[in-house]
């Protein structure tokens, strides 16, 4: 049996666990650990010492793994000390869990900086921060996207490059072709309707509804 089963048997039962040299060290949400649970993990002690790394070295392993991955080193410099405890889930996660979990800090640092993840080019219209850019296939128009923390937090929304053509604001004038120049509901004066550009009031020209919130 992996290491991977035992620990969300753990999870399960409210216990979390840390290594400290060659020994485990158990703790319960509340009262006392499950016999049987003390039983499980003494069983499998060798696959959870080899899954988990030493507590004293968390950050060293976590340096040692962002290096190995290409990943900037302040990643790990930011975290607190409380960010490493064992009760905050980063003492509980295998190497390859932590080398995900430093992908996935890396990613959100990249968002506070107005950077979207490698494949989110498609135009989508959040109804907190307007047009964003979303994984393809992500809904035309939601309620919220993984950009809101992003805008919550003052950072900056890489808004898409649209066109009034595929807006539902655009107004098209009789007097002008299809590509021609097109009024806008939303008084942003004329546009050739496949021009390019940003525009914060833009809404897809779809009748899909509107979902809860996007996803990846």
């Amino acid at each position: 049996m992996t290491a991977a089963p035992i620990l969300e048997t753990l999870r399960r039962h409210g216990v979390t666990v840390r290594r400290e040299g060659d020994r485990l060290k158990l703790k319960p949400a509340t009262g006392n650990v499950p016999a049987d649970v003390v039983e499980l993990a003494r069983a499998h002690k060798a696959e959870l010492l080899a899954a988990l790394p030493d507590s004293p070295d968390l950050r060293a392993t976590l340096r040692r793994l962002a290096a190995a991955e290409g990943l900037p080193g302040a990643l790990v410099d930011r975290l607190t000390d409380a960010d490493l405890q064992p009760d905050n889930g980063a003492g509980l996660l295998s190497e390859e869990g932590l080398r995900r979990w430093l992908h996935v800090l890396n990613e959100n640092a990249r968002m506070r900086q107005g950077i979207a993840p490698p494949g989110w080019t498609q135009a989508s219209h959040c109804r907190h921060c307007g047009p964003v850019l979303l994984w393809q296939g992500a809904p035309p128009v939601v309620l919220g996207c993984p950009w809101c923390h992003v805008r919550r937090a003052g950072g900056h929304l890489p808004h898409p490059a649209v066109t009034c053509a595929t807006c539902t604001h655009q107004q098209p004038r009789p007097d002008s072709s299809e590509a021609g120049m097109h009024g806008c509901a939303q008084g942003h004066g004329l546009h050739f309707a496949c021009e390019r550009r940003a525009c914060a009031d833009w809404r897809p020209a779809s009748n899909t509804s509107e979902i809860s919130e996007a996803k990846p």
